[in-house]
Order: C-alpha cells, then structure tokens, then sequence
C-alpha cells in the first residue's frame, strides 16, 4: 500500500521537515520530496505513518485543507490489497474531517432570505431557516452558511449577508449561539462579507435591516429612526458608535504603486478603519491608469454605497480638520450618485483604562434602502458546490 502525503507548493520549511522527520522514524520505505513524502509498506503500517505525519504537519501549525492524504495500491497489488485500501482510506477521511457535525447535514436545506439594496450596495437578509446554533462562535461553526449565501452561484462578489436572531428559541442564520447583547435590543444582527470577514460595523446593512423587518412586519424594538409611509420605510437614520481621527493620523504621507506616487491621506475609524484620499488633488489626473478589470490591480471590489462606516470617518476626518462643525449636515455620494445624509451629534472622548483617550464624535447618517426580492435559497445533498465557489474573472 502507498500513501502521499502532500502539501500546498508554497508550504514552509517548518511543515516540510515535520513530513520529514516523521516518516523518517516508520522504518518503512518512504520518499521525501519537494512537496510532502510517499510511504510503502503494508495497510496498516503506511497508515499509521502517514497518520503521523499529518499531525506533525497540523502541530507545525498547518491546517486541514493544507495537508493532503492520499492512499493508493502499490504496482501489482490488488484484491485484497485494493481492498485495505479502501478501509484504510475510509478510516483516514473520518479521521481527517474536523469532529463536527456535516456543514448541511443529509436533506435539503432551505433559507430564507429578504434581498435589498441601499444606495446601490446589495444586502441578504437571512430570516429563516437556520437551526438554533450551538457553537462557541458563527465564524468556527458556521462560516459554511455564508460561503453559500455569497459565493457563486448563489451570490457575488459584492454581495453582503444579514443573520437574524428572531427569538431565542430558533436563530436565524449565521449568529453567535447567544442572544442579543443589549436587553433592550429585540433583535441582533451579524454582518457578513466576502473572504471570511465579519465587520464590527455597516451603516447599509443596517439601513437594509431595518427596512426588511418594517416592511415585512417583524420589527420590535429597532434602534433607528425610521419615516414610514403606507407600509414602506422611506428614510432610515441610525446612530453609530463613536468615530474619530487622531492628529497622528492626519496628514499621512503614503507611498502608492503602479506609478501613482507620494500620496498624503487621513486614517479615521467610523466603525471600521479607513484611508481618505482627496482624489481631486492627489491624483484625478493618473487615475485612467488604474484599471478595475484588470487582475494586477483588482484587489477588491468597489462598494457602490455612499458607505455608512466611511461616511462617518470622513466626517470624524473633516471635524478634526475643523472643516465639519456638530450638528451641520453633510451629503456624501456614491460612484452611484446615491446619497446618504450625515450629522455629528456631539463630541465624546473614548479609550481610556489603559490606551490613551482620543477625542470623538457621534455621528448618524441616513439613507433608503429598497427590498428587492423575497427568496428561498435551497443547496441540495447532491449539489456539487454547497459552499459555492470563486472564479477568477470576477473574484
């Protein structure tokens, strides 16, 4: 019986002598090479040694999708040799796969989805269909719900996901395994996005949550502001965390490649970090340069909102350039030309406790956001790609 033992090509020295070192130690006919080893020998022996390695390789910090166990016939083996094969491979995929339960488990799975946009930027609002979650965190044990809410074929790249608990009894989809934090808060949101991110803060999925549960009547208690005429919400405001830029963090001078060169920018926090570049001054004129289609340069995608979080850093920005006084109103547009409405409603200090205080404002920005669709986004047992995929034209 043979078994490989492979790894990714950009894998570290660290993971290749783990293999190494391992094999080394079976007694067994073994090669090491570039990549991983290859171990010969009978069923049981190879798969101890191969078992061996792979957790070398996980105790050198590797993961499970970077190690990879092959077992196969030796040349002229067959019968009952094919035969060990297969109990042993059986018993090395079971021992491989992480102690949880199956990602969908064996019937058909089906969510609940309201879809909606605001200002342009897309948002799934997952309403049902999720069984109650058990786990210590959505990202350990759930993180498989959002692969198939936003990847391919099913989402895209700009898509975003909305995971509501609606009772404590029965969540949602894609939420912590505990009630909302606030006791007067009915309902607790988690923001998903592409690559495994979860942001602390966005102002459009907020904006979109909220419409979806007035307009759809599950709304309790809903810490916004929203105007409602004949059913529908026309306008939502909400206040957000604190936001703010450091003078340190004024005036930063970047060095940006493709021959765009020296660029001076702010840093500012309005739930989520953000660099502010006056692309006016800083460089309209070479801009055409860049090309968003082009993978060289397609490190992300553009967000087709005004963007909630950035719209409050960019006020936070410009209050501590004394360009932005408490209670002025400012209008910030999207490539869209969609518009949100902003306003700082005090100056706060935060930090403390052990990190220096730093001077803040509390922003709230408004918006509309439209319900696009009511769906079911169903991933049957035989589909291929219950998790989705991403291809690289688009990704």
């Amino acid at each position: 019986m043979i078994a490989d033992i492979e790894l990714l090509p950009d894998a570290s020295n660290e993971l290749k002598q783990a293999i190494k070192t391992a094999v080394s130690g079976t007694g067994l006919s073994h090669t090491v090479h570039a990549h991983g080893a290859t171990v010969k020998g009978q069923a049981e022996a190879v798969w101890t040694a191969a078992r061996a390695a792979f957790d070398a390789c996980i105790a050198a910090g590797a993961s499970t999708e970077t190690v990879l166990l092959k077992m196969r016939c030796g040349d002229g083996e067959n019968g009952a040799a094919a035969s060990a094969v297969k109990t042993t491979a059986s018993a090395a995929a079971t021992a491989m796969v992480p102690q949880r339960p199956s990602p969908f488990g064996s019937g058909v799975r089906k969510l609940q989805v309201v879809d909606c946009h605001c200002g342009g930027e897309p948002a799934r609002v997952i309403v049902g269909g999720m069984p109650h979650v058990h786990g210590a965190s959505m990202v350990e044990d759930f993180d498989h719900y959002r692969a198939l809410l936003l990847h391919e074929p099913r989402g895209y790249p700009c898509q975003n996901a909305d995971f509501i608990p609606l009772h404590s009894a029965a969540f949602a989809l894609l939420v912590f395994s505990r009630p909302p934090t606030r006791p007067e808060a009915a309902f607790g949101v988690v923001v998903a996005e592409q690559g495994k991110i979860y942001p602390a803060m966005s102002g459009h999925n907020v904006i979109c949550v909220a419409t979806a549960l007035l307009e759809t009547g599950m709304a309790g208690l809903v810490q916004v502001k929203a105007q409602c005429e004949h059913g529908k919400a026309t306008q939502v405001e909400l206040r957000n965390a604190p936001a703010f830029c450091r003078p340190c963090d004024m005036g930063v001078e970047v060095d940006v490649p493709l021959g765009v060169g020296k660029v001076t920018v702010d840093i500012a926090y309005g739930g989520m970090f953000y660099v502010i570049v006056d692309a006016a001054s800083a460089c309209a004129p070479r801009c055409r340069e860049l090309r968003w289609d082009d993978p060289a340069t397609h490190t992300g995608m553009l967000d087709r909102s005004p963007c909630g979080t950035g719209t409050c850093a960019i006020m936070a920005a410009l209050h501590a350039r004394g360009e932005l006084r408490v209670g002025e109103p400012f209008e910030h547009s999207s490539i869209l030309g969609t518009k949100f409405i902003g306003r700082l409603h005090e100056e706060v200090v935060v930090g403390g406790g052990g990190t220096e205080p730093v001077r803040a404002v509390v922003p709230t920005i408004s918006g509309r956001a439209w319900i696009t669709q009511h769906a079911t986004v169903v991933c049957d047992p035989s589909d291929p790609f219950p998790e989705g995929y991403k291809v690289g034209d688009i990704w």
